[in-house]
């Protein structure tokens, strides 16, 4: 892990984006009236991993948003469970088709293209790097 990347995790993983996962996953349980769940430190370590492929990861490398006309070779998915690993696989090929059409970038500096520059500007003001998101919670 470079310099900046270790940056990137320490202001933007650990600073915004775990908090603002938290204060998600908050409304949403309020909304569905059910009972707050607290995060645990293996549930934020897991969080961190993700936010660096995100967020601290300019070329998007293993993500759907890897330049390229094929489906990155080194696209991980967690789950254990075969069933899921399919469903996933597929969802994730189905949405980078949809995403890239007939082009072989979607990156404009290392953010989703579609992202809005509002958006990208407060992503790098807040310490990303990159934006490999459709969406951004902020």
């Amino acid at each position: 892990m470079n310099n900046s990347t270790r940056k990137c995790k320490k202001d933007y993983c650990e600073k915004v984006f775990i908090k603002n996962a938290e204060a998600f996953s908050d409304r949403i349980t309020k909304a569905l009236k059910m009972k707050p769940t607290k995060f645990t430190q293996k549930q934020k370590k897991e969080m961190a991993k993700k936010c660096l492929k995100g967020y601290c990861n300019p070329t998007c490398e293993g993500t759907i948003f890897q330049d390229g006309k094929q489906f990155p070779k080194n696209f991980e998915i967690d789950s254990k469970d075969e069933k899921v690993r399919k469903i996933v696989l597929k969802f994730s090929k189905d949405s980078r088709k949809k995403i890239f059409g007939k082009k072989t970038s979607v990156l404009k500096d290392g953010f989703y293209e579609k992202l809005t520059s509002k958006t990208v500007k407060n992503l790098k003001k807040k310490g990303a790097l990159s934006g490999c998101s459709i969406m951004v919670i902020e």
